[in-house]
């Protein structure tokens, strides 16, 4: 009897350690799917500054190293005043 209580025991930690695996790897996966998708968002944030800046150019003084600046600028940073999609989106 004892040696078969051993053997169910084996059984469920080899069980637990494959569960336990398998737990940490979706884990991981799930954090890598959210800060992709964070970052697509962030990115397309910026192509969508970059777009309006350079509309904003083609009929006012704006300059290149501003629009470099922007590009370079992550669009949660409101550092020096508010990005251009914010002032656009107030409009």
């Amino acid at each position: 009897i004892f040696i078969e209580y051993i053997y169910i025991y084996s059984i469920l930690a080899d069980n637990c350690i494959v569960i336990f695996i398998f737990i940490t790897i979706i884990n991981f996966l799930f954090l890598l799917l959210i800060s992709c998708f964070f970052y697509f968002i962030r990115t397309f944030v910026n192509f969508v500054n970059i777009f309006l800046m350079i509309r904003r150019s083609s009929n006012s003084n704006y300059s290149v190293l501003g629009i470099i600046r922007e590009i370079n600028r992550s669009p949660f940073d409101f550092s020096e005043g508010e990005s251009e999609l914010v002032s656009v989106l107030k409009k």
